[in-house]
């Protein structure tokens, strides 16, 4: 979801990421991987060649515990980003909860940018 505005003379680019809380434990994670996912939004709106890969790990655990066997499962999702410096020079502008799901906005003045898309 990508928007361009235009606001005192100014023009902006402005992304963002959604994800659903309940697929994370950790809030750090889930901000960073709604945030990759904004920039990946302005990745593909202007084809800059950025790479963003993601790699999920099934996990076991299996142990005893009062003569009784223990076996658990659980996974584990690495994402690694490696974009172009416009990509890497978007701000934040708001992070917020929507009902079920996380939302993070960046954003970039693009004015003298846009020139180079015509």
């Amino acid at each position: 979801n990508i928007k361009i505005l235009d606001m005192n003379n100014e023009t902006y680019m402005i992304s963002a990421g959604t994800v659903t809380i309940s697929d994370y434990k950790k809030t750090s994670s889930m901000r960073r991987v709604a945030e990759l996912r904004a920039k990946r939004n302005i990745i593909n709106f202007i084809n800059e060649g950025s790479k963003l890969s993601t790699e999920m790990f099934d996990l076991y655990e299996e142990g005893e515990k009062n003569g009784r066997s223990n076996y658990e499962a659980y996974f584990s999702e690495i994402t690694s980003e490696k974009a172009s410096g416009f990509v890497s020079g978007m701000q934040t502008l708001a992070t917020f909860k929507h009902d079920k799901d996380f939302i993070y906005i960046i954003y970039k003045k693009i004015k003298q940018w846009l020139k180079y898309l015509k």
